[in-house]
């Protein structure tokens, strides 16, 4: 057996091709398609597809092989080839290079999701949409609260201001479930990684990893070019950078391109281990790196394919690299260095088209896209044995024909997991990964394999590590990775170069870690919740529930399986319904107050009560409510009772009481409420009379309650006798006070009722008392007398002028005494003082009466009016005379006028006098104001001026009459100079003037207004060259005048002026500021934009020497011919290169012509027959011989109809002018021609016949 040394190390999982068809379908390029549905899955050409892009498509097709739909990036057409969503265009661009991918979501099988990306960095950035195949149409994310026009942004300029490259790549995840999508940002070294499962799109994974994408500088679009691509089992990240994209029409340089190269945990989503392949160590013999593009990796992960956008021979120009590479991803351990050394030239240059994007398809092979002319686009290369090392990879050039249809660069970017064909794989059940599971692994192509030995890298498992078989199973000891290894014992060498040993890591995923609760009881009426989230799982419950939470409220088990990817675990718990105890306390009730009630729970194990009791009998008593809480284990039962007290009857038999011997009392135990009676002697009436001094108590019953005992002390007793005093004199409207506040007297009843121990007597009459010392009466009497004074008053308090004398009393009453300030009896008593003065009067001879009375007198000075100093005043100016700050009642002017308010003095040469007079009711007073009036001066400074630039005015007020001082000032009052000579200048303004006596100022205003001169320059003279628009517009508008005038008239700041030459004037005028301008305008040719000379034919040789004249004169031209020559005319006699430059002001010509002669005489030749059977002989008709200029060539039919019309310098090939191949047969035929004839060129026709023989 033969056995081989290569080893292959893999480090995520992929799927087994066989079991792929979503990569069926392929549309792309110029309406070119191809379907895997041959024989072996043989490429089939369609010939149906919609699309025309130049770069990135996507397709998808089911499982078993049938077209889902398609799209550019742009527009998506669904498995009928009709445009989805009325052409609702998505965010992508159907020339960035690879436009989208599109990823079916995990336990969503109608919904797709499209990725897409803008080209060379472009505002839309990375985003998706998401297809709908059950309804054909674009349909909103509702997690992301999108319309269904819309599509979902990632990565853009308006939701995060990043900006995504020309390139996008998807892969399983380890899971076989979900699946990671990535992409990286411009500026900066980011990856996002994004997975997508049943739950939707997670937050991406941000990693910062290898160089920096540039985005911004020369030629930065370049770096988002090129292809981004996973190795089919998923362990490799490859990217393409195309590098510097600014030479020429888009061409590479600096040799700026570089391949990426990262190793990826599809477990976690992480990168590591950047290699980077750039010109610094590449295989100096495969070329230049610049415009890598496509890239693809072969189906064992070994080899990577690279071709190139734009190469050197294009075009474009650059330095871009050619042909198909392929690199050894395992040379050297897979370092950078290692790695760009194995590179191997496959094909050295593609010639007639450039290489485009790669792809791995379900036959194995990989199929290149070409972008050329002709029938270099009408065919896909193909790598046939991509695991094998150089040309024996089998590179076939037109693989596939694809006419009518033609390719670009781009074919549909897939998730490449469709295409792994490792040598050996596990079950596509996601459960045979699961901890505690047995793993399938399988041979997955045993054609020519004798046996094959595996080693599980599972040391704890013993002997069990080992085993032997195309399909084996192995339960791993424990969740983590492993490394397995298989030795196969090959019959023959592989044909496909598949190795005979092989190594992945496997990676054995734990169940998940579930606890929904340990068993419990729940009370009848109750559920449980069980809650069994776990990130990323699905859920299905006993009662087939499928949501992360249940509820349960049944007695029985209860249990949950819980999916993480594959993998389940099954928790569940036992759930006991318990009773509710049965307790009543019995209704509301109603006792006495002082009563109490017996309460007992019938039901339960345990008992608590309202107060804390927890015996099952209670005796209660207080208002309010009872509450019992009677349990069964957790099950509890309450039951409340209000209890509300019935209040104690109320009794009162009234206060102890005190009587008069001989008197009686009855005392009442009746209420609303009473029923029964009970006295202290056993009498059962309502009332009781009592005759004698005791103690009487009484006691009540109403439907419920006793009340309590009541009681009252009775006692009799002797009478009581007093006196209230003789009878007495008092002043009418006085008093006197009565007082019968004797010892024992309780009780007092005056004759008014009044209830007081005195009486407060006001008037005459007799006034009596009857008083009681609580139990016995008695009463007196007593009469008052009233004297009285008549009417008397000092009147009100007064003021005088000082100096008067003030006498109060105008009478005196009769039989009364009048004191004085309390010392002096008298009659009279003037006042000379303010003061406060007061009298007694007392009525003779009781002196029962007093009255006083108390009067003010005030004694003022007269008021001093002040109207001012005497003055003098100019003649507009005024005193205000004002005396409203004195207080007076009357006023009197020197005119008569009594108004109170301010006077203005009025303007009379001389002097004035002034005087007013106030009188405030006890005083008057005056004042007098002399006022003279000065002449006033006369200013005039004259009319308002106008002032063109920096012109200046003199203003000058000497010599003004009677004027002693002077001052300029601004129109906001600034003063300028105190001279009476001013200068204004430039901005002018509004000036005041000021004059002045010493005393009184005069003003006068003048306003001085600038206006700018308007500068008008029409330019230059002109000279009018042909390329110039005719007429020309003379512009003067730049003077910004207010008036223009042109000597044609017109008025406007503009005019048009056109050929013949002339000269024009204008005048530009602001008021009296004016200035002009004058231009010449001539027309003439520009030889650059309007060339007259042409030698007449191009390089051409002759049968002869030449002999030709030629005459270029034209005016104002300079002339120069390449010997120096610098006349307009010239004869040319013999061969050479003749060149010559015509220049005047508006430019210069130059052209050139080679003349050559024919050593033989310029023999022509006219084939009469040929064979266009493309057999490489003779297959196209073809004119031999020098001439001047080949003009044309027509073939002609029997009918005489023109079949064809061309170039007879390009032949024929025997097709008609639609492409069309002829029969055989003789076809008449016109060739026209320019031949030298004498060293002039004529014009020659002839006609032929042609043979064509197939």
């Amino acid at each position: 057996m033969k056995k081989s040394v290569v080893l292959l190390i893999f480090t995520i999982f992929s799927l087994n091709l066989i079991a792929q068809k979503e990569a069926t379908w392929w549309y792309f390029g110029k309406y070119a398609g191809i379907s895997f549905t041959g024989t072996n899955n043989a490429p089939v050409n369609q010939t149906n597809g919609q699309m025309n892009n130049s770069e990135g498509v996507a397709s998808i097709s089911n499982s078993k092989g049938q077209l889902i739909f398609y799209t550019d990036g742009e527009y998506v057409y669904d498995r009928t080839h009709t445009l989805v969503n009325s052409g609702k265009r998505l965010k992508g661009h159907n020339s960035s290079t690879q436009s989208g991918v599109i990823v079916q979501q995990p336990g969503r099988g109608n919904r797709y999701w499209i990725f897409t990306v803008d080209e060379e960095w472009g505002n839309n950035g990375f985003q998706y949409a998401i297809y709908d195949t059950s309804t054909r149409k674009l349909v909103p994310n509702l997690d992301a609260g999108n319309s269904p026009s819309e599509s979902c942004r990632l990565l853009c300029k308006s939701l995060n201001n990043k900006y995504a490259p020309e390139k996008v790549a998807a892969v399983k995840h380890s899971n076989k479930v979900d699946i990671w999508i990535i992409n990286h940002t411009g500026g900066d070294n980011d990856f996002y990684v994004y997975k997508l499962s049943a739950k939707g799109l997670d937050a991406p994974i941000v990693q910062s990893i290898g160089p920096v994408w540039s985005m911004t500088g020369t030629g930065a679009k370049g770096y988002s070019k090129g292809y981004m691509k996973f190795s089919p089992d998923g362990t490799k990240l490859i990217c393409a950078i195309a590098g510097q994209q600014y030479v020429g029409m888009g061409g590479y340089g600096n040799n700026s391109g570089r391949i990426e190269i990262y190793d990826f945990d599809n477990v976690t989503g992480k990168l590591s281990n950047a290699q980077i392949i750039d010109k610094n160590n590449i295989n100096p013999s495969a070329g230049k790196i610049s415009s890598v593009y496509g890239i693809e990796v072969s189906p064992n992960g070994r080899y990577l394919y690279a071709s190139f956008y734009i190469p050197a021979w294009s075009i474009s120009g650059s330095d871009g690299g050619d042909g198909l590479w392929q690199l050894d991803l395992l040379a050297g351990g897979g370092n950078a260095d290692s790695i760009g050394k194995s590179c191997l030239r496959i094909v050295s240059s593609f010639s007639t088209y450039s290489g485009g994007g790669m792809q791995l398809a379900p036959d194995g092979r990989i199929y290149l896209a070409r972008s050329g002319l002709g029938s270099g686009a009408k065919y896909l290369s193909c790598i046939q044995k991509p695991n094998c090392r150089g040309s024996d990879c089998s590179f076939v050039n037109n693989a596939i024909d694809i006419s009518p249809r033609s390719s670009q660069w781009g074919v549909p970017t897939f998730i490449n997991s469709f295409f792994n064909k490792a040598e050996f794989e596990w079950g596509s059940n996601a459960a045979n990964l699961c901890e505690g599971q047995l793993t399938k692994l399988f041979i997955t192509d045993s054609t020519g394999v004798d046996s094959a030995k595996w080693n599980f890298g599972d040391t704890a498992s013993g002997s069990y590590n080992t085993a032997k078989g195309f399909t084996v199973f192995h339960k791993f000891s424990s969740a983590k990775t492993y490394s397995v290894f298989v030795q196969l014992y090959r019959k023959t060498t592989s044909p496909d170069c598949y190795a005979d040993t092989a190594r992945k890591k496997v990676t054995i995923f734990p169940n998940p870690k579930v606890n929904i609760g340990r068993d419990t009881s729940v009370c009848d009426g109750e559920s449980i919740v069980m809650d069994a989230t776990t990130t990323n799982a699905t859920y299905i419950w006993s009662n087939s529930f499928t949501t992360p939470v249940n509820s349960a409220s049944s007695k029985g088990w209860f249990w949950v399986d819980v999916k993480v990817g594959g993998c389940t675990t099954r928790d569940s718990l036992y759930l006991d319904v318990l009773q509710f105890p049965v307790i009543s306390l019995g209704n509301d009730t109603l006792i006495c107050e002082y009563d109490s009630i017996k309460l007992t729970a019938n039901d339960g194990t345990k008992y608590l009560w309202s107060k804390g009791d927890t015996t099952s009998l209670i005796w209660a008593k207080d208002t309010g409510m009872v509450w019992l809480k009677a349990s069964n284990g957790r099950c509890s039962t309450f039951d409340t009772l209000y209890i509300k007290h019935s209040k104690r009857p109320y009794l009162n038999i009234g206060q102890d009481s005190l009587l008069c011997i001989g008197d009686s009392l009855e005392l009442s135990a009746k209420t609303q409420f009473s029923k029964s009676y009970l006295w202290n002697d056993n009498s059962t009436d309502s009332v009781l009379k009592v005759k004698a001094s005791g103690i009487y108590w009484a006691r009540i019953k109403d439907t419920l309650c006793y009340s309590n005992y009541d009681s009252a002390n009775i006692t009799f007793q002797t009478k009581l006798s007093f006196d209230i005093g003789k009878d007495t004199f008092i002043c009418k409207g006085g008093s006197f006070v009565v007082n019968a506040a004797f010892s024992g007297i309780k009780t007092w009843k005056w004759h008014d009722n009044s209830t007081k121990s005195t009486y407060t007597a006001t008037n005459a009459g007799k006034k009596w008392v009857n008083v009681t010392n609580g139990t016995c009466k008695a009463s007196d009497t007593i009469e008052i007398f009233e004297n009285t004074i008549p009417p008397f008053t000092l009147g009100n308090d007064t003021t005088l002028c000082k100096g008067e004398t003030f006498n109060p009393l105008s009478s005196v009453l009769k039989d009364i005494e009048y004191t004085w300030m309390g010392i002096s009896v008298t009659t009279t008593f003037p006042i000379t003082n303010s003061g406060k003065y007061w009298v007694d009067l007392r009525d003779v001879p009781k002196k029962v009466c007093l009255f006083s009375d108390t009067i003010n007198v005030t004694f003022k000075n007269a008021t001093v009016i002040n109207l001012g100093n005497d003055t003098s005043l100019c003649k507009n100016q005024t005193i205000d005379l004002n005396i409203a700050k004195y207080a007076f009642k009357k006023y009197k002017w020197w005119d008569g006028n009594t108004s109170t308010g301010v006077r203005k003095t009025t303007y009379s040469p001389g002097t004035t006098k002034y005087w007013v007079e106030g009188d405030d009711g006890v005083c008057k007073s005056s004042d007098t104001i002399k006022v003279t009036y000065r002449l006033p001066l006369s200013l005039n400074v004259g009319p308002d001026v106008n002032l063109c630039d920096n012109a200046t005015k003199d203003f000058d007020l000497t010599g003004t009459p009677g004027a002693t001082e002077y001052e300029w000032l601004s129109s906001v009052g600034l003063s300028l100079t105190n001279m009476p000579k001013y200068t204004v200048n430039t901005p002018g303004g509004t000036f005041i003037a000021k004059i002045s006596d010493g005393y009184c100022p005069v003003y006068d205003t003048v306003k001085v207004l600038y206006k700018v001169t308007p500068i008008v320059n029409l330019g230059n003279d002109l000279d009018i060259c042909d390329n110039v628009p005719n007429p020309v517009v003379l512009d003067a508008s730049a003077a910004a005048a207010e008036t223009y005038l042109w000597n044609t008239g017109s008025s406007s700041p503009t005019i048009s002026v056109s050929a013949p030459d002339a000269t024009y004037w204008v005048k530009t005028s602001n008021g009296n500021c004016q200035s002009g301008d004058t231009i010449n305008v001539t027309f003439q040719y520009n030889p650059a934009t309007n060339p007259i000379m042409d030698f007449g034919f191009s390089d051409s040789m002759f049968c002869n020497n030449p002999r030709i004249s030629y005459d270029f004169t034209s005016p104002n031209t300079n002339y120069i011919w390449q010997d120096g020559n610098t006349s307009p005319k010239r004869q040319i006699t013999e061969p050479g290169l003749y060149w010559l430059v015509a220049s005047n002001k508006c430019g210069k010509d130059s052209f050139s012509v080679l003349i050559t002669v024919d050593e033989n005489g310029c023999r022509l030749m006219f084939p009469t027959a040929f064979s266009p059977n493309d057999d490489g002989t003779n297959d196209k008709w073809m004119p031999r011989g020098q001439v001047i200029e080949w003009v044309e060539l027509l073939i002609i039919n029997r009918w005489g109809e023109i079949i064809y019309k061309g170039d007879p310098s390009k032949g024929w090939d025997g097709k008609t002018s639609r492409g069309e191949m002829v029969p055989d047969g003789a076809y008449p035929t016109v060739i026209s021609y320019r031949k030298d004839n004498g060293g002039y060129a004529r014009m020659y026709v002839q006609k032929m016949l042609i043979h064509v023989i197939k």
